[in-house]
Order: C-alpha cells, then structure tokens, then sequence
C-alpha cells in the first residue's frame, strides 16, 4: 500500500509532458526533474498487470538510448517495457540532451558524445537522482537497480558503473565503448557486455570509430579500447577468478565469469556478423546508423533481463 501512496505523489513532485496521447497508447508517463538547474525528462513504464506483492519494491531497469536519439526510440527498439509487463519490474527510458528537445540527443561519456560532452553535461548526476528519486517515490527495490545502454547510452553505462557502483545491482552495455579515462569502481558489478564482431561504429578491437559522423561527436584524437579490454577491466575489477564458462550457439558466444567478488558476473557475449544495431529489434526503428542487421532470431532485450535477473546489490541501502 505505501508503495501506491508513493505513486500518488508523482503529480506533486514531477510534473508529467503534456503528452496525454502517447502515455495512452505506449502506456508510459513522461516527467521532468531538475538536475545542477537543468532539466531532464524521462518515461516510466510501470509494469501492467502491477504485482501485487510491492513489500520489497519492484526491480528497476533504466535504459540509454545512443547517439542521436532518443528515450522513445530506444523504448520502441528494446521493447523493455512488454519485458516489464511478462516479469513484473519498472523500466525507465530517460532522455539525454541536445540542440532540439527530443531529438538527436547524447550523453557524456567523458570523450564522446557532441553538445553533451562539449557541454559536459553531468549525466552521472542525473542518473543517481534519478535511481533515488525511483527508490523513494516509485517503489524500486534498491537491492535490484539495473542499468542498460546501447553505444552512445552503453559508455555511459561503463562510466556509470563504475561511479555509481554502489547503487547497481547490474550493467548492460550493447554495442558501447569504454575509453584509456574509464574511472574506476569502488564495488563490484556485474556487468554483461553485448558486441557483433563487425561493429563499423564502435568496433569490436577498439581504435577509431569508422563512422564520420561519430567521430565528429567525440574527443579530438579518442579512441576505443578493444572490446575484449573492457571485458577484462570488469573482470578484474570484479576480482573474478577461475575459468570461464563458454558457451557457443551458432554464431553467438558468451564468456562467463561467475566466481566473482560479492557474487558477481562479469560476461561477454559476442555475435558474429553483428554490426551496430540492438539485436532483435525492428528494423531501422533505431537509428540512421543501425544497417539492418537486426538478428531476429536473437534478442538482446531477453538476454539483458535473464541476465540481470539473477543478480542482485547485496550492500545496497535505501537513500
């Protein structure tokens, strides 16, 4: 019940886009809150039916949209919120910032991307507001905040993993990059790492990005680490040890370490042919930089959330 009374003050303490419409036919609300004077906005999808067990609070997925695009179109490509609805916890599709409200937007991932970077927008801030806000008035369980993000959204949610580190249960990162200024995190965090081996934009052995476009947005003379990099700074951040498991199922394979500190994960799952897209998503809802190759046949929203799952912040405390 107090879960509910909490929802209630959502009408006082955010105060909803006047897009009556669309939270009609998409089922999600769109809020604003204030961030360092800025404003950010935002979508909750909260899960339909709602479980009716909320004692301990609902999961909570947060997802990144990547460059040059939006909350909506990353709702639209992952489909977390039909997810939500199957496995009963609250997804949150929170906007980046731009020239043009709503559009064409980025985060600030340290060295790349465009106004945001330039502007160094504090996104980490953001996120954290937005994770207590969640707790304390949307009924998230603090014990399992997960964090997804696709390129653009998938370097911040390396440097948010590692700034955030206490408040994560889990990080996702699909097609995104991590960068030489990658900060370091002071807990561990299970982390899965999602890359298609032909990746132009954010390639897979690291470098410069193929894109002109791209490479325009970030940081004079940034370059990516190889992928395989980013999966080891976790995997040793995480303090795994042992073998990995590995697992191959066609052109998918996926290296997991599951004897890490605080019961972490740390996993890579790389898929052969895959380019720069959300695997399993429509095609070209997206973005202009997703070419088509879109794996049906393999959903990144599913692995994501069977993922996160079953993992959970032993050491979280509600703010």
């Amino acid at each position: 019940m107090i879960h509910f009374i909490k929802l209630i003050l959502l009408g006082i303490l955010l105060l909803p886009l006047s897009s009556a419409a669309h939270a009609e036919l998409s089922q999600h609300q769109e809020f604003k809150m204030d961030v360092n004077g800025i404003p950010r906005s935002f979508q909750i999808h909260y899960p339909v039916p709602t479980p009716v067990n909320l004692k301990n609070g609902l999961p909570l997925v947060i997802v990144l949209h990547g460059g040059r695009s939006s909350a909506e179109q990353i709702a639209k490509a992952s489909r977390f919120s039909a997810k939500a609805d199957k496995h009963g916890f609250i997804t949150v599709y929170p906007d980046g910032t731009g020239k043009i409200e709503g559009r064409r937007l980025t985060w600030n991932a340290g060295e790349c991307c465009d106004i945001a970077m330039e502007e160094t927008t504090d996104d980490i801030a953001f996120l954290e507001q937005l994770i207590v806000y969640m707790i304390k008035f949307q009924g998230a369980n603090p014990r399992h905040i997960y964090l997804a993000g696709m390129s653009n959204g998938g370097m911040l949610a390396h440097r948010a993993g590692a700034e955030l580190s206490d408040k994560l249960a889990g990080i996702g990162i699909v097609e995104g990059g991590m960068f030489a200024s990658q900060p370091l995190p002071e807990s561990p965090v299970s982390t899965l790492i999602i890359h298609g081996l032909n990746d132009k934009t954010i390639p897979f052995e690291g470098g410069p990005t193929n894109s002109n476009l791209i490479s325009s947005y970030m940081k004079e003379g940034s370059v990516f680490l190889p992928t395989t990099s980013a999966f080891d700074f976790w995997r040793e951040k995480n303090g795994c040890k042992g073998d990995p498991a590995i697992e191959t199922k066609g052109r998918i394979v996926t290296t997991t370490y599951k004897q890490c500190r605080n019961h972490t994960v740390t996993a890579l799952q790389t898929i052969k042919n895959g380019a720069h897209n959300w695997p399993g998503s429509p095609k070209m809802i997206y973005s202009e930089f997703d070419d088509g190759s879109n794996y049906m046949g393999h959903d990144a929203t599913d692995v994501l959330w069977d993922f996160f799952a079953q993992q959970s912040n032993t050491t979280a405390q509600t703010p």
